[in-house]
C-alpha cells in the first residue's frame, strides 16, 4: 500500500472517533450551559421572591399605619354628611367615638328628626338604635354591605376599621411623588375565604399616612365606587382629611362627610359603647 493510499484509509479510520469527541465537546458544553442558565433563573426567581416578600410586607405597614393613623388609639369627632343622589340632597350632623379596632359609635345629631339614631360597632357586631321605634336591631351579616342611613357607605364602612389588614394580602404596585411627598400605590387582595365581597380594593396613601384615594373592585375587577380626599387639612393636631367623597362610579351618586372638629388619644370608657346605652 502506497503512502497515499495508507493516509486516506487513516484518515477514514480517524474520522469517526473526531466527530465523537466533539459530539463530546458539545454535550458537555450543553450540559453545563444548561446547568448556569437553571442557576440563573433560581437565582433570578429568589431575587425575585424577596422583592415581593419585602414589596409585600412594606405594603402592609403604610396600610396599617394608615389606618391607625386615622382612628388613633381613641378619636371623637364632629361632622357633616351630605348625600347628593339622584332622588333626594340631605345633610346630616353626627358624632362620632371610637376605641382601638374594635369599638365605634356614631350618633346623629340634626336634623331633629333623625337626632339620637345610632350604630354601634363592637367587635364583628353591629346595632342600629332609631329613636322613631325605640328599639335596638343587630344588623345581620348579611346587610353589611348594605348603604347606611341611604348613603353610600356601607355598614361594613363604618366597622372596618381593622378588616383591611385581617382579611387582605397588600402588595406596593408603585410609588410617584406629588406635591414633594411619596404616594404608595398599594393593591390589596382578600384572602381565601374572608367574608369580604371585593374583588380587591386599591389605596393611594401618601408618605404622612393620610388615604388620597381608596377604590372598590368587584369580583369581576370592575370598579364600583371609590373614596377621595378632596380637602386635607390640621385638625385635633394633626394633618387630616377634611373633606372626603364615597362616589358610586356606575350612578355618579356621592356621599361626602366633612370633618368639623376631631379629638384624638382620649380615654373612652367601657360605658359608651355599651349597647343598653344606645338610646339614652
Amino acid at each position: 500500500m502506497n503512502i497515499d493510499r495508507f493516509n486516506h484509509v487513516t484518515r477514514i479510520a480517524i474520522l469517526p472517533n473526531h466527530f465523537r469527541c466533539m459530539q463530546y465537546i458539545f454535550l458537555l458544553l450543553l450540559a453545563i450551559f444548561s446547568h448556569l442558565v437553571v442557576v440563573d433563573s433560581h437565582a433570578e426567581t429568589s431575587v425575585a421572591s424577596k422583592v415581593d416578600s419585602l414589596s409585600s410586607k412594606e405594603a402592609t405597614t403604610i396600610i396599617s399605619e394608615a389606618v391607625h393613623y386615622w382612628r388613633g388609639v381613641s378619636s371623637v369627632t364632629l361632622a357633616e354628611m351630605r348625600i347628593h343622589h339622584k332622588s333626594y340632597d340631605r345633610t346630616y350632623k353626627l358624632k362620632s367615638w371610637t376605641r382601638g379596632d374594635d369599638f365605634s359609635l356614631v350618633k346623629f345629631i340634626e336634623p331633629a328628626r333623625d337626632a339620637g339614631t345610632a350604630t354601634l360597632h363592637r367587635g364583628e357586631a353591629i346595632w342600629s338604635y332609631s329613636p322613631k321605634s325605640a328599639k335596638v336591631v343587630r344588623i345581620p351579616s348579611s346587610m353589611m354591605f348594605r348603604s347606611w342611613m341611604g348613603s353610600d357607605f356601607s355598614y361594613r364602612d363604618l366597622a372596618r376599621a381593622d378588616d383591611i389588614i385581617r382579611y387582605y394580602d397588600h402588595n406596593l404596585v408603585g410609588v410617584k411623588a406629588e406635591n414633594g411627598k411619596k404616594v404608595y400605590h398599594i393593591r390589596s387582595i382578600p384572602k381565601e375565604d374572608s367574608p369580604v365581597v371585593w374583588g380587591r380594593e386599591d389605596f393611594l396613601v401618601r408618605e404622612d399616612k393620610i388615604v388620597l384615594l381608596h377604590e372598590f373592585y368587584d369580583q369581576e375587577g370592575k370598579l364600583v365606587k371609590r373614596m377621595e380626599a378632596l380637602d386635607i387639612g390640621e385638625l385635633g393636631g394633626r394633618l387630616y382629611p377634611l373633606l372626603m367623597r364615597m362616589m358610586n362610579v356606575e350612578t355618579g351618586e356621592w356621599t361626602e362627610l366633612r370633618h368639623l372638629e376631631a379629638e384624638f388619644d382620649l380615654e373612652l370608657g367601657d360605658n359608651l359603647f355599651r349597647v343598653e346605652g344606645l338610646g339614652k
